[in-house]
């Protein structure tokens, strides 16, 4: 079983993580009298855990080349570097950091020190070291280094380099479906993923399996390929593999958004809807409201809705029902660019009450955003399918069938063909369609 390094070892997701970088002592008079492992454990650890926030220790100096490790710094929140037997290749590193995640990171170095790096590193936090390099007068500067700390949590930086994992500039339902196109990984590789998940089912999750195996220690591995692979295990189905991959993935990736959102949706789609409910309950609380985590919340709560449905409670079935519309629509007008919340929500309350006030308010508002993005080239498979289940609610089967026909060209994955599946089996049973739309959905089976 693959051990994951101490220091990487899983954290609680409701505290920031902060990347602790120092480096090692060089072989040289100037530094090689640097304690680097008491002043990780005595003092740059215990100044981060005073700033409520969760240490990831990184013990080596980054080059440019070590993308797995250069990415694991910038996809931390916050980071605290010693640059005190710094090189080149750091302030290379920090450099780049401060573009993406400006005034996020801040610096110690022994106050004996110097370098020719010293006029880079203005505002660093000095401390004093004795003869043997151990750190001196710990309480002031594990007090001085964690007031730094939290003034950088006051003023949280943005990365781009990271938008699909934290913070997508296009609309939320899309990151996952688009990630594997555009994220940096090596065309070899993103080949090698596409193609198993193209495969039967049971040869490509044994081949996806294997291909993980090959991967190695995931904390070496560069994270969109990490990342990839979770998003194949989705795409057949594995969501068990889901689960397992999510967890072993080292803390600042596995505390990414898209990384929390898929997570939730395998542990669901798994029967432990509780859990995933929880988790997106967190990303609401400590990420804000979104599109795509109020979605998948919305989701626990209908396939809640079907449980209770089939085990003839109704009463607890209509709770359900209730909530799920209400999360839904939480979630489109978090974004009314994304239609997969919107016509959800629609869909349940057209279920529970057809003449709720909110079905012809929000309509014309989800029908306008997903026609923009057909006439934009960016609806894909979910822009045609929203318009099949509006054409359903408005009982026009012409524009409902023009509608499916477009959406098929998509060759969407049966996973996407059952989630419009279950929302059309759930209007036809509370009598839209009648026969026109159970044709719809042979069509649509898989």
């Amino acid at each position: 079983m693959r051990r994951r390094p101490p220091y990487l070892a899983r954290t609680p997701m409701s505290e920031p993580l902060c990347f602790v970088l120092i480096a090692p002592a060089q072989e040289s008079p100037a530094t090689r009298a640097i304690d680097v492992e008491r002043i990780h454990t005595e003092m740059l650890t215990p100044a981060v855990r005073a700033a409520g926030l969760q240490p990831v220790f990184e013990h080596a100096v980054l080059g440019a080349a070590d993308t797995p490790t250069f990415e694991r710094l910038v996809l931390c929140e916050y980071a605290l570097v010693d640059v005190t037997c710094a090189d080149a290749n750091l302030f290379y590193t920090l450099g780049t950091r401060e573009a993406f995640r400006r005034g996020s990171t801040v610096l110690t170095c022994a106050n004996d020190r110097t370098h020719s790096f010293d006029a880079a590193t203005p505002g660093a936090i000095s401390y004093a070291v004795d003869r043997d390099g151990a750190p001196l007068d710990l309480a002031a500067s594990i007090a001085r280094v964690a007031a730094r700390l939290l003034e950088t949590r006051n003023r949280p930086a943005q990365t781009p380099l990271f938008q699909l994992l934290e913070d997508f500039t296009g609309i939320a339902h899309d990151k996952a479906d688009v990630f594997i196109d555009r994220a940096r990984i090596d065309q070899s590789r993103r080949d090698e993923i596409v193609r198993r998940t193209r495969l039967p089912a049971e040869v490509a999750l044994s081949e996806l399996r294997s291909y993980e195996a090959q991967l190695g220690p995931l904390e070496a591995v560069d994270p969109a390929v990490v990342v990839a692979q979770l998003l194949a295990y989705r795409e057949i189905e594995a969501y068990d593999d889901m689960i397992r991959l999510a967890d072993a993935m080292p803390p600042a990736l596995g505390a990414s958004v898209l990384v929390r959102e898929q997570y939730a949706l395998a542990l669901n789609r798994a029967g432990r809807d509780d859990e995933a409910e929880a988790v997106l309950q967190e990303l609401l609380a400590t990420r804000g409201p979104s599109s795509e985590t109020y979605a998948l919340l919305g989701r626990v709560y209908k396939d809640r809705y079907d449980a209770a449905l089939q085990s003839g409670d109704r009463e607890r079935a209509d709770v359900w029902l209730a909530q799920a519309g209400d999360t839904y629509l939480k979630g489109f007008e978090a974004d009314p660019r994304d239609t997969y919340p919107g016509v959800n929500a629609l869909t349940l309350i057209a279920s529970r009450d057809l003449n709720d006030a909110r079905i012809a308010e929000v309509t014309p508002v989800v029908r306008y955003a997903a026609r923009r993005r057909i006439a934009e080239g960016k609806a894909g498979y979910w822009g045609h399918a929203t318009l099949i289940e509006l054409a359903v609610i408005a009982g026009d089967e012409s524009g409902a069938r023009a509608a499916l026909a477009q959406a098929l060209e998509f060759k969407p994955r049966r996973w996407m063909r059952q989630a419009t599946l279950k929302n059309l089996r759930l209007l036809r049973h509370v009598g839209f369609g009648a026969e026109w739309l159970q044709g719809l959905e042979q069509q649509l089976a898989p």
